[in-house]
C-alpha cells in the first residue's frame, strides 16, 4: 500500500507531507481540513497494489495498525468513499 497524492483529486485544498527529509519515514501527503462545526480532521489516501485489491477482494479484510505509544487512541475512519469536504 502506497500514499498518494494528490490526497483530494476533486478538492482544492492545499497538501502538507509529512516526515519529508526523514529518511527514517516514509513520506506522508495528507490534508488537513477544519469542517465548518469546528471539526478537524488530516485526510490521507493510498493505492492497493494488484495483489493486495486481489486479497482485499477474496478475503474482504484491511487491518489497520496504530502506534500510539502508549498514549490514548486516537478516532479512526477507515473508508472506501473519498471524504466530503463539507459536512
Amino acid at each position: 500500500m502506497e500514499a498518494t497524492s494528490p490526497v483530494l483529486p476533486h478538492a482544492e485544498f492545499p497538501e502538507v507531507v509529512y516526515a519529508a527529509g526523514q529518511s527514517e519515514y516514509l513520506r506522508l501527503p495528507a490534508v488537513n481540513i477544519t469542517y465548518s462545526d469546528g471539526t478537524k480532521s488530516v485526510i490521507t489516501s493510498y493505492k492497493l497494489s494488484w495483489r493486495e485489491r486481489i486479497t482485499v477482494l477474496l478475503y474482504g479484510r484491511i487491518w489497520l495498525e496504530q502506534l500510539t505509544f502508549g498514549q490514548k487512541l486516537q478516532p479512526q475512519r477507515p473508508t472506501v468513499i473519498e471524504p466530503l469536504t463539507e459536512r
